[in-house]
């Protein structure tokens, strides 16, 4: 049972990961495109 909360970690961080890079590109092109605007 010692391998179950770090593998349960393991897949929270490779879930967590690419939702905060998409949510960072999201943010920073809209900031882009405001100071376009």
């Amino acid at each position: 049972m010692s391998g179950a909360p770090e593998a349960i970690m393991k897949k929270f961080i490779y879930l967590s990961v690419p939702s905060f890079v998409t949510v960072y590109m999201i943010t920073s092109n809209y900031e882009h495109s405001m100071n376009i605007l």
